[in-house]
Protein backbone atom coordinates (compact mmCIF):
# COMPACT_ATOMS: atom_id res chain seq x y z
CA UNK A 1 0.00 0.00 0.00
CA UNK A 2 1.46 3.69 -0.87
CA UNK A 3 0.71 6.16 1.95
CA UNK A 4 1.87 8.56 -0.86
CA UNK A 5 -1.21 8.17 -3.11
CA UNK A 6 -4.39 8.91 -0.56
CA UNK A 7 -2.37 10.35 2.53
CA UNK A 8 -5.00 12.94 2.44
CA UNK A 9 -7.98 10.16 3.26
CA UNK A 10 -5.67 8.45 5.68
CA UNK A 11 -6.71 9.57 9.20
CA UNK A 12 -6.41 8.08 12.89
CA UNK A 13 -10.27 6.65 12.21
CA UNK A 14 -9.18 4.71 9.57
CA UNK A 15 -6.17 3.20 11.19
CA UNK A 16 -8.61 2.42 14.27
CA UNK A 17 -11.29 0.58 11.70
CA UNK A 18 -8.39 -1.41 10.24
CA UNK A 19 -6.66 -2.35 13.72
CA UNK A 20 -10.43 -3.24 14.39
CA UNK A 21 -10.79 -5.45 11.51
CA UNK A 22 -8.00 -7.14 12.30
CA UNK A 23 -7.96 -8.28 15.65
CA UNK A 24 -12.00 -9.74 14.83
CA UNK A 25 -9.93 -12.42 12.78
CA UNK A 26 -7.79 -13.70 16.32
CA UNK A 27 -8.53 -17.02 16.56
CA UNK A 28 -9.81 -18.20 20.84
CA UNK A 29 -6.64 -19.91 20.84
CA UNK A 30 -4.50 -16.86 20.39
CA UNK A 31 -6.50 -14.63 23.09
CA UNK A 32 -6.02 -17.62 25.93
CA UNK A 33 -2.64 -17.46 25.28
CA UNK A 34 -2.37 -14.00 25.69
CA UNK A 35 -4.39 -14.19 28.86
CA UNK A 36 -2.14 -17.04 30.03
CA UNK A 37 0.91 -14.67 29.16
CA UNK A 38 -0.97 -11.79 31.31
CA UNK A 39 -1.34 -13.98 33.90
CA UNK A 40 1.64 -15.30 34.51
CA UNK A 41 3.33 -11.50 33.89
CA UNK A 42 1.11 -10.00 36.87
CA UNK A 43 2.12 -12.74 39.23
CA UNK A 44 5.55 -12.31 38.37
CA UNK A 45 5.35 -8.38 38.95
CA UNK A 46 3.35 -8.74 41.77
CA UNK A 47 6.23 -10.96 43.18
CA UNK A 48 8.84 -9.11 42.08
CA UNK A 49 7.43 -5.87 43.68
CA UNK A 50 6.57 -7.40 47.57
CA UNK A 51 10.58 -8.78 47.16
CA UNK A 52 11.39 -5.98 46.55
CA UNK A 53 9.57 -3.92 48.93
CA UNK A 54 10.30 -6.39 51.89
CA UNK A 55 14.09 -6.72 51.33
CA UNK A 56 15.00 -3.11 50.82
CA UNK A 57 12.61 -2.22 53.71
CA UNK A 58 14.71 -4.48 55.72
CA UNK A 59 17.87 -3.11 54.64
CA UNK A 60 16.51 0.16 55.36
CA UNK A 61 15.32 -1.03 59.06
CA UNK A 62 18.78 -2.23 60.10
CA UNK A 63 20.61 0.83 58.83
CA UNK A 64 18.52 3.30 60.73
CA UNK A 65 18.68 0.59 63.71
CA UNK A 66 22.12 0.71 63.33
CA UNK A 67 22.60 4.49 63.45
CA UNK A 68 20.14 4.28 66.28
CA UNK A 69 22.40 2.28 68.12
CA UNK A 70 20.75 -0.76 68.36
CA UNK A 71 21.14 -3.91 65.96
CA UNK A 72 18.21 -6.20 65.18
CA UNK A 73 19.00 -8.06 68.82
CA UNK A 74 18.91 -4.75 71.06
CA UNK A 75 20.87 -1.93 71.78
CA UNK A 76 24.48 -2.75 73.21
CA UNK A 77 24.78 -1.21 76.54
CA UNK A 78 26.65 2.36 76.24
CA UNK A 79 26.66 2.90 72.14
CA UNK A 80 23.79 5.22 71.78
CA UNK A 81 23.50 7.26 67.91
CA UNK A 82 26.20 5.64 65.67
CA UNK A 83 27.41 8.10 62.42
CA UNK A 84 26.10 6.55 59.16
CA UNK A 85 29.59 5.74 57.37
CA UNK A 86 29.78 6.20 53.59
CA UNK A 87 29.13 2.50 53.29
CA UNK A 88 25.98 3.02 55.14
CA UNK A 89 24.92 5.92 53.66
CA UNK A 90 25.33 4.71 50.21
CA UNK A 91 23.19 1.73 50.84
CA UNK A 92 20.72 3.43 52.45
CA UNK A 93 20.21 5.72 49.05
CA UNK A 94 20.72 2.83 47.40
CA UNK A 95 17.69 1.12 49.13
CA UNK A 96 15.48 4.20 48.60
CA UNK A 97 16.05 3.99 44.98
CA UNK A 98 14.91 0.70 44.76
CA UNK A 99 11.84 1.01 46.11
CA UNK A 100 10.97 4.29 44.27
CA UNK A 101 11.60 1.98 41.08
CA UNK A 102 9.41 -0.41 42.34
CA UNK A 103 6.82 1.79 42.66
CA UNK A 104 7.24 4.38 39.88
CA UNK A 105 8.87 1.24 37.02
CA UNK A 106 6.57 -2.06 38.35
CA UNK A 107 3.30 -0.94 39.54
CA UNK A 108 2.40 1.24 36.45
CA UNK A 109 3.53 -1.92 34.55
CA UNK A 110 1.45 -3.98 36.51
CA UNK A 111 -1.63 -1.53 36.41
CA UNK A 112 -1.60 -1.61 32.57
CA UNK A 113 -1.33 -5.11 32.30
CA UNK A 114 -3.90 -5.79 34.96
CA UNK A 115 -5.70 -3.20 33.02
CA UNK A 116 -5.41 -4.52 29.28
CA UNK A 117 -4.13 -3.42 25.80
CA UNK A 118 -5.36 -0.14 26.31
CA UNK A 119 -3.95 3.14 28.02
CA UNK A 120 -7.08 5.12 29.75
CA UNK A 121 -4.91 8.19 31.26
CA UNK A 122 -4.41 10.12 28.42
CA UNK A 123 -1.71 11.60 26.33
CA UNK A 124 -0.36 14.06 29.57
CA UNK A 125 -0.37 10.99 32.03
CA UNK A 126 1.44 9.22 29.54
CA UNK A 127 3.61 11.52 29.49
CA UNK A 128 4.02 12.04 33.36
CA UNK A 129 4.05 8.41 34.39
CA UNK A 130 7.34 7.80 32.00
CA UNK A 131 9.38 10.76 33.08
CA UNK A 132 8.50 9.09 36.70
CA UNK A 133 9.70 5.88 35.72
CA UNK A 134 13.06 7.31 34.79
CA UNK A 135 13.38 9.46 37.93
CA UNK A 136 14.07 6.07 40.49
CA UNK A 137 16.90 4.85 37.98
CA UNK A 138 18.61 7.97 37.76
CA UNK A 139 19.06 8.49 41.49
CA UNK A 140 21.33 5.20 41.67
Amino acid sequence: MDLRDNSANYNLTDMLQRTENESSYTTTEENYQRLEYDHFKIVLISCLMGATVLSNGCSILAIISRKRGGGALGSPAGVSNRKLTRMYFFLLHLSIADILVAFFSLLPDLIMTWQGIDFFGGRALCKVVRAIQMFGPYLR
